[in-house]
């Protein structure tokens, strides 16, 4: 699935992005190197059912 997002404010350690007028942080590593506030970046997500964060330590 291809997400568009909006990069709202980059923080020290993630970034801010605005995704159907809901707000998300992102780890700085998934962006592309020079993103700034206002950037509009097109992400792809997808969804793996073996493995979740929850199980990740």
């Amino acid at each position: 699935m291809e997400c568009v997002v909006e990069v709202v404010s980059i923080e020290e350690e993630y970034a801010v992005v605005a995704l159907d007028q809901k707000t998300w942080n992102m780890p700085l590593a998934i962006l592309p190197a020079h993103s700034r506030p206002g950037d509009i970046l097109q992400i792809q997500v997808g969804f793996c059912p073996f493995r979740t964060l929850a199980h990740i330590k």
